[in-house]
């Protein structure tokens, strides 16, 4: 019988989306349903795998957690998109 108790609690109480080895692709979906952006890639596999998480409070913030690790940079416009691109294939 396991008697251990577990206190940690969802992420998404902390205003977090937390991932584990998942598709950069759904990791982009997700921040464009929290920020109401549209994301669009260049030059980048969508099917890199992600772990870790994002903030739901400041969008330059969750962005940079995703792409930093990846080695992936990315640039917004004033119309609520974007681009997430490899910097080495510019």
């Amino acid at each position: 019988v396991n008697n251990k108790i577990y206190t940690s609690k969802p992420t998404w109480i902390f205003n977090e989306s937390s991932f584990v080895d998942v598709p950069l692709e759904a990791v982009l979906m997700e921040i464009e349903k929290h920020y109401k952006v549209t994301t669009t890639t260049k030059n980048i596999d969508v099917t890199l795998r992600y772990t870790g998480s994002f903030t739901h409070t400041n969008l330059d913030q969750a962005l940079q957690t995703v792409t930093l690790p990846l080695n992936l940079s990315f640039s917004k416009d004033s119309k609520n998109e974007v681009q997430i691109y490899d910097p080495k294939k510019q």
